[in-house]
C-alpha cells in the first residue's frame, strides 16, 4: 500500500500543486470530475472482479490513492497542455491513454495489478481513453462559458 500512496497520491499531488499555481481555475474544474471518473471506473472494475490491485485484501481502497492523486493529476495535466500549450487535443488524448495503459501494463507485468473475468490490456486502454475524452468535452463546454 505504501507504493500506492507514494506513487499514486503523494507524488501526483505535489505535481498538481505546481499546476495549481499555474492555473487554479483549470485544476479546480478538472480535478473533481477526474476523481469521479476514476472512482466510478474502479468501483465498477473491483465489484465485477475485472481487476485486483495489491494489497488485494484492501479491495477498491487500494486504488483510492490513484483515484485521488494520479488520475486527476494526469487529467489536469492533459487539459493544461491543451489549453496553455496548444497541443492537438486528439493526439494528446491518445498519447495520454497510451501512456496510462503502458504504465498499468508495467504494473501487470510486476503482478501489482491482476486481470480477471476476461479483462485485458485492450479494455484497459479504452477505460483510460473514454474518461480523457469526456473530460476534454467537459473542459470545452466550460471553456465556452467561463474561460476567456
Amino acid at each position: 500500500m505504501t507504493l500506492n500512496i507514494v506513487l499514486g497520491f503523494i507524488l501526483p499531488t505535489l505535481l498538481s500543486a505546481y499546476l495549481f499555481k499555474k492555473d487554479v481555475k483549470l485544476v479546480m474544474l478538472i480535478y473533481p470530475i477526474a476523481i469521479s471518473f476514476a472512482c466510478i471506473y474502479n468501483i465498477f472494475g473491483f465489484t465485477l472482479d475485472y481487476w485486483m490491485l495489491k494489497p488485494e485484501k484492501m479491495g477498491c481502497i487500494a486504488a483510492l490513492p490513484m483515484d485521488l492523486g494520479l488520475y486527476p493529476f494526469l487529467s489536469s495535466l492533459l487539459i493544461y497542455l491543451i489549453h496553455h500549450k496548444g497541443f492537438n487535443s486528439k493526439l494528446l488524448i491518445l498519447a495520454f491513454a497510451i501512456f496510462t495503459t503502458v504504465a498499468e501494463y508495467v504494473a501487470v507485468l510486476f503482478k501489482h495489478v491482476t486481470y480477471h473475468n476476461g479483462w485485458n490490456i485492450g479494455f484497459t486502454f479504452f477505460s483510460y481513453l473514454t474518461p480523457y475524452v469526456f473530460i476534454h468535452c467537459y473542459y470545452k463546454y466550460f471553456k465556452k462559458i467561463s474561460f476567456s
